[in-house]
């Protein structure tokens, strides 16, 4: 086994990963900001059907794209908050116990904070 190669394709992986974390809040600002434009896109414009769709979808998109950033970042936060626990075999299951934990707190179901499950069933969302 080459020791160095290893050690460093390790090191090379946990600066990525690190990388990655800080670069999330800038992209999440970036889709926050393309969001906000398709609003104020919406408020300021008379849309027909097809148009109406094709924003909507556009703005799913981006939905999902933030989603997976903010899933992103809970899990690299429960990894930074862990990270002391690289330093050996026993501790890294914890690290990963922990990962894993987060994991599954991830993509829960929305609660609703202002419409009910009737109210929106009444809007329908159709012509």
């Amino acid at each position: 086994m080459e020791i160095l190669e290893k050690v460093q394709e390790a090191n090379s992986i946990l600066n990525e990963i690190e990388t990655y974390y800080d670069s999330i809040p800038s992209k999440q600002s970036k889709v926050d900001s393309e969001l906000s434009d398709l609003l104020h896109y919406i408020e300021n414009n008379n849309l027909n059907a097809s148009q109406s769709c094709k924003i909507v979808k556009q703005m799913k998109k981006k939905r999902i794209e933030r989603r997976g950033l903010l899933n992103d970042f809970e899990m690299l936060k429960t990894y930074r908050t862990n990270s002391s626990k690289l330093s050996n075999s026993a501790n890294r299951e914890f690290l990963l116990a922990e990962l894993n934990k987060t994991a599954k707190k991830l993509n829960c179901e929305y609660k609703n904070r202002i419409y009910n499950d009737e109210q929106l069933k009444e809007l329908k969302f159709e012509e």
